[in-house]
């Protein structure tokens, strides 16, 4: 044996030796249950929270901002971040995220605000839309997400692109730059079909009189009107407000995650530099067929039917099957379940290797192929 080699050796006899020594000595009372630490987290960040609907603010069309209040001051939160709440309908219990629409500043005032648009077959936008009052109470959890400005990480000059109800982490963010919690200069390009698409017009006025470091870049496709760019949201366009140095925020539909994708590697923007939320779904049910769903959850196993174009997590919530839900998109990962029999498509963005090697699916994104069995997470 080499002098190194042994010399390595002793090293692990001495520390093996002290190692035991430390235990021996050690006391023997049982770990402190809880800690200082772990009650002020539980305290700033519980698993849920009960709201009360103050104001109701129509925005267009399809888009209303619901205020919620509390007695006690709201979980600190990132401008961009979202929100899962959580509504009855028909004595079933429906969780959706929802982006917050306002800025960090607003929990001080024990409020804060979503934004919600109606699609003309959900469920709980509708129910929103049309049901949820002035006075009423609903239960929250978060916030949640990564979409978030880190001065560590992105560069002082933002370009925002962002459409249909993709503007709400936007308008959150331009009103944290305003009030002060946040500080970078904030480029969005907005883009919508016709001008009374567009939300938010009026605050973002009102933010860009009180501050520079925000400009609001409004594009029309299908409408031409002075002091709007015209068209679509391109290459040349985003060349027009680009700067030397620059982070990328996209959010919006699927269609302009993948044209925005295309461009930005076109102009050989780095992934470092490029921050997205998408809303929608990466991939859609393929199959219009009726298939079997056997669900292992608490130590049982239930059986329902789900159609193919569904994806497998709206099947369970149909069928009262109580499972682990969040953003919606499998960004979060928190539904994260084993396939244990049969075929699913399944969107593979957020999927790590190792949850593909041993068949780990995300139900919000996966729609069965086949009849399937899967176990929920605990």
């Amino acid at each position: 044996m080499s002098n190194s080699n042994g010399k390595e050796a002793q090293k692990l006899v001495k520390y093996s030796v002290d190692r035991t020594k430390c235990i021996k000595e050690s006391s023997h009372k049982p770990f402190k249950k809880d800690y200082q630490a772990n009650q002020v987290v539980t305290e700033l960040h519980p698993s849920s929270f009960t709201v009360q609907v103050k104001e109701i603010k129509v925005e267009s069309g399809w888009a209303k901002t619901f205020v919620l209040t509390s007695e006690r001051e709201f979980p600190p939160f990132q401008e961009g971040q979202y929100i899962t709440v959580e509504v009855q309908i028909e004595g079933i219990t429906y969780k959706r995220p929802f982006t917050i629409s306002c800025c960090s500043k607003r929990t001080h005032e024990h409020e804060i605000q979503i934004t919600v648009q109606r699609v003309e077959h959900g469920l709980v936008s509708n129910y929103f839309f049309y049901q949820v009052n002035i006075g009423d109470y609903l239960t929250i959890h978060g916030p949640f997400g990564n979409f978030v400005y880190q001065s560590l990480r992105d560069a002082n000059e933002v370009l925002a692109i962002a459409s249909e109800s993709g503007i709400i982490p936007f308008k959150a963010m331009a009103e944290g730059i305003c009030e002060g919690s946040l500080d970078f200069h904030l480029t969005i390009l907005y883009h919508a079909k016709t001008e009374r698409e567009f939300l938010f017009q009026r605050d973002f006025a009102e933010i860009m009189k009180r501050c520079d470091k925000v400009q609001v870049v409004y594009v029309l496709s299908e409408e031409e009107k002075e002091g709007f760019v015209s068209g679509l949201i391109t290459k040349e366009l985003i060349l027009k407000y680009q700067k030397d140095v620059m982070s990328y925020f996209v959010c919006g539909p699927i269609g302009l995650y993948e044209a925005m994708n295309s461009i930005l590697k076109e102009l050989n923007i780095a992934n470092k530099y490029i921050r997205h939320d998408c809303y929608d779904e990466c991939e859609k049910g393929q199959l219009d067929e009726t298939f079997e769903i056997r669900v292992l959850t608490g130590g049982q196993e239930k059986i329902v039917f789900g159609n193919g174009l569904e994806s497998i997590s709206k099947t369970l919530e149909r069928a009262a099957i109580i499972a682990p839900k969040r953003c919606g998109v499998g960004v979060c990962g928190i539904c994260r379940s084993k396939l244990l029999e049969g075929n699913v498509l399944t969107n593979d963005h957020y999927l790590r290797a190792i949850d593909e090697e041993y068949h780990y699916i995300h139900p919000c994104v996966s729609y069965p192929l086949s009849n399937i069995k899967i176990k929920l997470p605990k």
